[in-house]
């Protein structure tokens, strides 16, 4: 049981996930960048209360699965995605979809993928994937962000599928409906809508922590982490904050950096999250 499909290499896994699902099923002209912006994958939010891996909550992204969905809805594509309480049933429903051809994509938990270096191994539940077929008792997995094309077991695609804690992914499945032609016309509706909604989501949601506010705040709190929680603890915080930023929240962020707020601004302060 394998599908006809070509593995993509990306820089995130989401926009990956979307440009090579999309070219499955015909759509050709979606790029990586096409996806980040139609879908508008730019966000930024901090919420000290929300504790992940012990540490703050950090997301320079959207909530995981908006830029798919964003992305077809504006290219009039039906998405069919479904949760599920039973791994059983989870399991037979994607064994369906790979029966009937469809390949599809997953929300899975990255501590326990098997293929991954143990040094990127941690918990964090909103990673994509795509299961596009079944050899040898072993499902064909096309990760973006590797190389070449993996395998998982039963049981280790099930684990991932059904991991523990803040974003549990309950074995989510989608995958897009083929349907009509995708015109340029489409495709531009879609990049004005996407950049006018990240124009609204950095810049006029209410509150401190979000878009560029919640830059500008993010960065008053760092320079007062050092005295407020320790040296260690506040290491452990801006390894978080990195963490999300270079192997999540950017697909690698190499040469960026966190600008605090002019009015606190020193040449120490600027703080190097690449190499």
């Amino acid at each position: 049981m394998k599908i006809d499909f070509a593995h993509i290499q990306a820089a995130h896994c989401e926009n990956g996930v979307t440009v090579s699902l999309l070219k499955n099923i015909g759509v050709e002209k979606i790029t990586e960048p096409l996806a980040f912006g139609i879908g508008s994958g730019l966000f930024f939010v901090y919420i000290p209360l929300l504790k992940v891996n012990n540490g703050p909550a950090f997301a320079f992204r959207t909530m995981p699965g908006l830029i798919f969905k964003r992305t077809c809805h504006a290219l009039g594509i039906a998405v069919r995605r479904k949760k599920f309480r039973s791994k059983k049933k989870a399991r037979e429903f994607l064994e369906e979809c790979l029966d009937s051809g469809h390949v599809v994509g997953c929300q899975v938990g990255v501590y326990y993928l098997p293929y991954f270096p143990k040094e990127y191994r941690f918990h964090f539940n909103a990673h994509n994937l795509i299961v596009f077929g079944k050899e040898e008792g072993r499902y064909l997995i096309s990760d973006p962000i590797m190389e070449k094309p993996e395998t998982m077991s039963d049981y280790e695609l099930e684990r991932v599928r059904f991991a523990r804690g803040v974003l549990s992914p309950r074995g989510q499945v989608y995958y897009p409906v083929a349907g009509r032609p995708i015109s340029d016309g489409m495709i531009q509706k879609g990049i004005k809508n996407g950049i006018t909604r990240n124009i609204r989501d950095m810049l006029h949601i209410p509150g401190p922590i979000a878009g560029v506010k919640g830059i500008r705040y993010t960065g008053q709190r760092i320079k007062k982490w050092r005295d407020s929680l320790g040296v260690k603890k506040a290491g452990l915080y801006l390894a978080q904050l990195v963490r999300m930023q270079e192997e999540i929240g950017t697909g690698g962020g190499e040469g960026s950096v966190i600008f605090m707020p002019p009015s606190c601004r020193k040449p120490t302060d600027i703080i190097p999250t690449g190499s």
